[in-house]
């Protein structure tokens, strides 16, 4: 489960326009929770049961994750629709 640790100060950017309203960002730099950062764990052989170190599969072996987080902006309701939520409520 995620927390959050880092600071996102969400803010419109000027370049925004209808139809663009996404923005990425791509935070690097996390071990692997599965592998523990070796991109590898221990497994064993079909063949002949030795053990063998086998990628990882959630990683695909680096031993680090990234995270990419997307901010969807949308129009805000307008004070008319606020007060007809609340109404309802």
């Amino acid at each position: 489960m995620s927390n959050v640790k880092k600071q996102l100060e969400p803010e419109p950017p000027m370049w925004m326009r209808p139809g663009n309203t996404t923005e990425t960002f791509l935070v690097t730099g996390y071990q692997c929770p599965r592998c523990r950062g070796n991109g590898w764990h221990w497994a064993v052989s079909p063949a002949d049961g030795s053990p063998l170190k086998a990628p990882c599969l959630l990683c695909g072996g680096s031993g680090r994750l990234d995270a990419k987080v997307t901010v969807q902006w949308q129009p805000a309701p307008s004070a008319d629709e606020k007060n007809r939520y609340k109404s309802e409520v």
